[in-house]
């Protein structure tokens, strides 16, 4: 309740890591903050690393696979 809170204050309705950060601050709880921020940090990190991935691959296989041609099979063709 107290990140949405921080979120409303700053007139937004999606709770962000940094309102939870706040949060916990606010909550006392600041012997969590250093190793909460750690945690995000690697998380977000791991993440930049998966979506880079994903798009390295995907560029890859674009570049290996040329585009297909459709043509028409007549009658003909096609017995």
């Amino acid at each position: 309740a107290c990140a949405n809170d921080v979120a409303r204050e700053h007139k937004r309705q999606t709770i962000t890591a940094n309102d939870v950060l706040a949060a916990v601050q606010e909550l006392d709880f600041d012997e969590f903050t250093p190793q909460l921020k750690s945690f995000l940090e690697t998380y977000r990190t791991a993440e930049k690393s998966k979506r880079a991935a994903k798009a390295a691959a995907k560029a890859s296989n674009a570049e290996e696979q040329p585009p297909v041609k459709k043509r028409k099979v007549s009658k003909e063709e096609d017995s």
